[in-house]
């Protein structure tokens, strides 16, 4: 009986630390997302806050919605510059072809 006791005493002590440690650093995946943001990998950072946003509330809904879009505006413009070096090098490859003229 004594065991039980201590293990469940060890239990919500650890539930409670845990929980006091989440409410003090906020929202950790919110965070790790902007910070994802900001280091330029877009695509890690999008999938994140898709993840985020059916449990978010209004407040933290809008910082998602705002980094959401930033991220896939990023995004998108890499891979036109990405396209267009692509296209450029294809360009030159195929200078003498007939398909080219």
């Amino acid at each position: 009986m004594k065991k039980n006791v201590i293990i469940f005493i060890i239990i919500i002590a650890a539930a409670v630390s845990i929980s006091t440690i989440y409410l003090f650093r906020g929202n950790p995946a919110l965070e790790d997302a902007i910070e994802e943001y900001e280091d330029g990998d877009y695509i890690d950072s999008i999938i994140i806050l898709n993840s985020l946003i059916k449990i978010a509330d209004y407040d933290s809904g809008e910082k998602i919605h705002y980094y959401r879009c930033m991220a896939a505006n990023r995004l998108a413009g890499q891979m036109q510059n990405d396209l267009k070096d692509e296209l450029a090098d294809a360009v030159i490859e195929n200078r003498d072809s007939e398909k080219y003229k």
